[in-house]
């Protein structure tokens, strides 16, 4: 008597394009020379074998994506910020990588409007004729403008400095602690 052993294996691969499906039949006859267990392992290893090649072509392709994405990071860690060329692709990776690249253009625009205003204040205090000393909570010299400097005969290395070393004149000194104190500016 002769039984038919038919195995259906549903294989399904992810490709670069989409999903490529594909259908194997395998009918092996049960004469003695064949055996399910035959059949199931024979399956079984061409199953694993498609599994892994389908892995590996996915794994190379994000391997590359993320090596590319990472240049990106390299290169903005060392100061260039021009756009990336590479695109980063529709999924969680492809988002993810899209805005951490929209969060380091944002911090370039601000890092740049920072600059334009500073430039801007050095350049207002630098034409005044009035001294102006910047001293925070802690006592230092924060910012000297060029008639403060030259009234008070400060040298350019004073700003982080406490005011009491960069400062040469003994009432200036005394007015500064009484403002730091909360006394009065009279």
């Amino acid at each position: 008597m002769r039984h038919d052993a038919r195995l259906t294996l549903f294989l399904a691969s992810v490709g670069t394009t989409g999903v490529a499906l594909a259908f194997v039949w395998l009918v092996l006859a049960e004469d003695g020379t064949a055996s399910v267990a035959t059949a199931v392992a024979l399956a079984a290893a061409l199953g694993t074998l498609v599994a892994f090649l389908a892995s590996s072509a996915l794994a190379t392709r994000y391997r590359a994506r993320a090596q590319a994405i990472t240049d990106v990071a390299r290169r903005y860690a060392h100061g260039d910020l021009s756009r990336p060329g590479p695109d980063y692709g529709d999924d969680e990776l492809g988002l993810a990588a899209r805005a951490l690249d929209a969060a380091v253009h944002e911090q370039e625009r601000r890092i740049t409007t920072l600059s334009r205003d500073r430039a801007r204040m050095e350049a207002i205090l630098g034409s005044m004729v009035e001294g102006v000393l910047v001293v925070d909570e802690g006592g230092r010299l924060q910012l000297v403008n060029g008639a403060a400097r030259r009234m008070l005969r400060v040298d350019g290395d004073a700003v982080g400095r406490p005011y009491v070393e960069a400062l040469r004149h003994p009432g200036m000194v005394e007015h500064v602690g009484r403002v730091l104190g909360g006394g009065p500016t009279d």
